[in-house]
């Protein structure tokens, strides 16, 4: 889950896109990783965002089978996936985790978010997804053309916030 192989070898067996969990590092870079201590996986310590990537570039997730991978650099894990598989979307489950402040964690996220999806090749291409409404309505405001769904476990109060969000789905 959330390696290239993982992600990259979907796209290669005729899948449409995939989804990833997404997290932020302390410098602002997007990596795909789902646990929300690195702890849990890896050899390594702590909260995605308390380490740059720097940091993390010798972090492997240790798969269940033993195996070992590195954690995915977002940018250059879509600059690949794109240039390969020119219509297939992705879809980031977003994971927010942050002991320091709040929004302006949110706007680091926001903006890194609305930088890669600039990208030429990524351009109309990526969907979010996200249970806090406090970022949905951030990117809502500040990246309009990035498709966002509101993941939420009781139907109707999701389908009610999502609408006063303005997002796509839930």
């Amino acid at each position: 889950m959330d390696t290239r192989e993982a992600l990259l070898g979907a796209l290669e067996r005729g899948m449409d896109g995939v989804e990833m969990d997404v997290q932020l590092t302390q410098d602002s870079v997007l990596v795909a990783f789902h646990d929300l201590d690195l702890a849990e996986k890896t050899a390594c310590e702590g909260p995605i965002n308390s380490h740059t990537w720097d940091q993390l570039k010798n972090c492997t997730d240790e798969e269940r089978n033993g195996d070992t991978y590195p954690i995915v650099r977002l940018d250059s894990l879509l600059l690949e996936a794109t240039t390969k598989f020119p219509k297939a979307e992705f879809t980031f489950d977003i994971k927010l985790n942050t002991k320091g402040e709040w929004w302006p964690y949110l706007h680091a996220f926001t903006n890194a978010i609305s930088k890669l999806a600039m990208h030429p090749e990524a351009k109309n291409r990526i969907v979010i997804e996200c249970q806090t409404k406090d970022f949905l309505q951030l990117m809502h405001d500040e990246a309009l053309e990035i498709p966002l769904f509101l993941y939420g476990s009781e139907p109707q109060l999701a389908i009610e916030l999502a609408t006063e969000l303005g997002c796509t789905g839930i």
